[in-house]
């Protein structure tokens, strides 16, 4: 199981990056998020590649899987992710 990152806040977007080697093809990719709320997604093609958004409700543990083909889970798919209900506190050194 793969990170996506250590964790990110609920209800405050959240994103990924989706390229490809081949750029001759466009990208058909169905992204999957399975976790304890509804999560709105969004999706933008930019000259990288796939740029997918997604805000989840509810703090918890997700589950995020990205599939191309309509069956290939793209390497270390699904990947695990955690959202909290509080942003980080930062503290500057001084």
């Amino acid at each position: 199981m793969n990170y996506i990152s250590s964790v990110d806040v609920s209800g405050h977007p959240a994103k990924f990056t989706v390229t490809s080697a081949d750029r001759t093809r466009p990208l058909s990719i169905q992204i999957n998020v399975d976790g304890p709320s509804q999560v709105r997604l969004g999706r933008r093609d930019t000259d990288e590649g796939i740029e997918f958004t997604y805000i989840v409700l509810l703090e918890g543990e997700y589950f995020l899987s990205v599939v191309y083909a309509d069956r290939i889970h793209i390497a270390g798919s699904p990947f695990r992710t955690r959202f909290t209900s509080r942003l980080p506190i930062v503290v500057p050194l001084s």
